[in-house]
């Protein structure tokens, strides 16, 4: 294997197939290990919600909370084949892994069969991947998106002749321009598909969630990058680049309208978040590159030293160095100066800079050259990260609603009632209460009022306070309920739960 990047012809695909392949089930398998284990949290049972409307309503719901509403019409249409936890997760385990095969051909593109094996096998392995890929919201179909249209990007920018040859109706347009040499069939047909990819990658992010604007800007910033060189072909990458952004548009345009109207109603709104600071910025790397939220650890001085060996190997391809450095890091920064004027910053939306992370490692390990250090990379790398990846299985993370639920059904009695501190709870519990599949309870749930929430229970022998703050938004509404009725049950989970049992006749003995 040799110093300078070749550009590369059509891919082995034997080679390129097997490392897909397998790393793909491999981030499959890992995604799919305890998918149903634990309860939905609040923003899956949003999901759920959502998805269940008829379709008007839906669209309307996810427009006027500020979301695309391509990802719940999807959920829609898929949980008729089922609405466990499992299946409500199991679109997003899906993507999660294509988005690791994607991270592999990314890989492959920078250095050869070598490098897809060790990138799919870090995205594969990556804790805040795999943590994305069990979760039913959006973000792992955006990134296996956002991770194929990089993967398009990179290869033009690896082929610069390939890429300079005219797409649509160009080569008309630019015929007075000196011609580019012709390339072999099998090469034009390269481009074409990455062309394809950059265009259907891009198109898909842009129609899943808003912040996608962000990665167009930072895959702008790549394409002029890859221009610095040859000047030959800048003009000619330029108008090809353009034309298919143009086709992306068209497309979106779609919903153009719908999210620049979006986008002004958001201006204006509260949001919940608060401003990020510098420091948040910095600490958001860890969890995204290497591994870990913490401090620094043997497994990301090792990611970042392999890294930098990468940027090394091929500093022949300046042009490509600097394209594969904004694809990784200009898109928090970009989040970051936006979340400066309007609060949303959070990694759940940076996942698809870990891809060109990693095939910068990935070409680092392979500039070593020996198949078996590739071999001792990728042993090393998933020992280390093992003990992680087992505590993050271990440790419970969502809010237990299926155990609250378990001891609503345990001690419930014929009339009781529900009351719930807000509607996120009553959501919560309806899904467990009446979801097709499994109902547990079928008990009235009812958003406590302020002043009358007494009257909501008069009429039945036990009621049941639910809260997700601990109790700690129900104070007067458990006073007022203990003037009337003798507190039976109390009981929190995790300190995030709380369900409080009131009774309003003695407990009669068997």
């Amino acid at each position: 294997m040799s110093d300078t990047p070749r550009e590369r012809r059509l891919p082995a695909w034997s080679g390129l197939a097997l490392a897909v392949g397998a790393t793909t089930l491999l981030a499959l398998a890992l995604r799919l290990h305890r998918l149903g284990k634990e309860s939905l949290w609040l923003d899956e049972g949003f999901t759920y919600t959502r998805a269940r409307l008829p379709i008007d309503e839906l669209i309307a719901s996810a427009i006027g909370a500020h979301h695309n509403p391509s990802y719940f019409l999807f959920m829609h249409y898929w949980l008729r084949l089922g609405d466990d936890e499992f299946m409500i997760r199991l679109p997003s385990a899906i993507f999660g892994a294509l988005a690791a095969g994607a991270c592999a051909w990314l890989g492959y593109v920078l250095r050869g069969t070598g490098a897809a094996w060790v990138s799919g096998v870090l995205f594969a392995l990556a804790p805040i991947q795999v943590h994305y890929g069990q979760e039913a919201r959006m973000y792992a179909m955006l990134t296996f998106a956002t991770t194929l249209a990089t993967g398009g990007l990179a290869w033009l920018g690896m082929n610069s002749e390939a890429a300079a040859r005219p797409i649509l109706a160009l080569d008309r347009i630019f015929g007075a321009l000196r011609e580019v040499p012709d390339a072999e069939p099998t090469q034009r047909r390269a481009s074409r598909l990455a062309w394809c990819a950059y265009v259907c990658g891009m198109t898909v992010a842009l129609y899943l969630h808003n912040t996608a604007a962000l990665f167009g800007a930072t895959a702008l910033a790549a394409a002029l990058a890859f221009c610095l060189r040859p000047f030959r072909l800048r003009v000619r990458f330029l108008a090809n680049f353009v034309a298919a952004n143009l086709i992306v548009l068209v497309i979106w345009g779609l919903y153009l309208k719908t999210e620049l109207q979006q986008a002004e109603k958001f201006a204006g709104a509260q949001f919940w978040t608060k401003s990020p600071t510098s420091k948040e910025l910095l600490n958001a790397a860890p969890s995204l590159y290497l591994f870990t939220a913490a401090r620094p650890s043997a497994l990301s001085l090792l990611l970042i030293a392999v890294a930098l060996l990468g940027v090394w190997s091929l500093r022949k391809r300046p042009e490509v160095v600097l394209g594969m450095l904004c694809l990784c890091f200009l898109g928090p920064v970009l989040l970051w100066l936006v979340s400066l004027h309007k609060p949303i910053f959070g990694t759940r939306l940076l996942l698809w800079g870990s891809a060109p992370f990693f095939a910068l490692v990935a070409a680092g390990a392979c500039s070593l050259r020996q198949p078996l250090a590739l071999v001792g990379f990728i042993g090393l790398v998933s020992w280390l990260v093992a003990p992680q990846l087992e505590r993050d299985y271990a440790t419970l993370g969502n809010e237990p609603w299926r155990e609250l639920v378990w001891t609503l059904k345990a001690r419930a009695v014929p009339k009781a009632r529900v009351l719930t501190a807000t509607y996120e709870e009553a959501m919560m519990l309806d899904y467990y209460f009446h979801r097709r599949s499994h109902p547990l309870l079928d008990l009235p749930v009812e958003v406590a009022r302020r002043r009358n929430a007494w009257k909501q229970s008069r009429d039945a022998p036990r009621v049941f306070v639910v809260d997700r703050k601990r109790g700690d938004r129900i104070g007067k509404l458990r006073a007022d309920l203990e003037r009337r009725a003798r507190l039976t049950h109390d009981r929190s989970w995790h300190t995030i739960l709380r369900l409080l049992e009131f009774e309003r006749t003695p407990r009669r003995e068997p």
